[in-house]
């Protein structure tokens, strides 16, 4: 199923952006406040756990098993609205194009996958989220009609020129002093690997890393979509490493 069996929800997709925008935000309020992560990550893990009559359905519960107070939005209700908006988002262009310059290309394939899914089998894909104890109640459809022209507005996004700066925490898996190439992975997420290649000032400083260390490396990232190739290509370039 989408909600956990691909990168689209999952700790690689769409609950990492949230989180990391959850964190930013409480940080914003007070700098000082203790956050605990896993906690954070947690309550945005939904999964099966029964199918319901009629038309094939299937039933969803938070992982957490946390309480939420009478009258105000959870965690897994403000994560399921952040979906939401996104799926309502795709069909506009603008919108569509907000998101996805924070988001992974990859997050943006597997959305194509599933929306291909339900082109192919002529799927009317309906979405409900209930929360009877803080009031919340979320709802979205996607037909297939709907879904073709949500990839029609996918496909006219441009990313030959999208450029931004990735800061990772994590230490340097494999390095080629010779040619300046690096493979570097995230300690929180080991699955997300950055690869590429060094500029020239680090280039000529990266015989100082030790892989044993921690550091906190600035990435350039270009996400490119060459002539004749449907699917962009990522380039990575280190900018900054800093052992801590």
């Amino acid at each position: 199923m989408l909600l956990r069996s691909n990168d689209f929800l999952s700790s690689y997709g769409l609950s990492k952006v949230y989180v990391k925008q959850k964190i930013n935000a409480i940080k914003n309020i007070d700098n000082n406040t203790q956050i605990n992560k896993g906690e954070i990550r947690r309550r945005t893990e939904i999964n099966y756990f029964a199918s319901a009559g009629g038309s094939f359905s299937a039933l969803f519960k938070p992982a957490s098993n946390i309480i939420p107070m009478d009258g105000i939005p959870s965690n897994e209700d403000e994560f399921i609205s952040y979906f939401m908006e996104f799926i309502n988002s795709s069909i506009d262009i603008e919108r569509l194009s907000v998101f996805v310059a924070k988001l992974d290309v990859k997050i943006i394939n597997r959305y194509k996958d599933l929306l291909n899914v339900i082109i192919g089998a002529k799927l009317n894909f309906f979405l409900k989220w209930e929360n009877a104890i803080t009031n919340t109640h979320i709802k979205e459809n996607i037909g297939y009609q709907k879904a073709q022209d949500i990839l029609d507005v996918i496909e006219k996004l441009e990313f030959e020129e999208n450029d931004n700066e990735v800061k990772i925490t994590g230490r340097f898996s494999a390095l080629n002093v010779k040619s300046g190439k690096y493979e570097f992975y995230e300690l929180e997420e080991p699955e997300n690997i950055s690869k590429g290649k060094m500029d020239r000032e680090r280039h000529q400083m990266c015989f100082q890393i030790d892989f044993k260390h921690t550091y906190d490396v600035i990435i350039k990232r270009r996400i490119a979509k060459e002539a004749g190739s449907k699917n962009p290509r990522t380039f990575d370039e280190l900018i900054s490493f800093v052992q801590i």
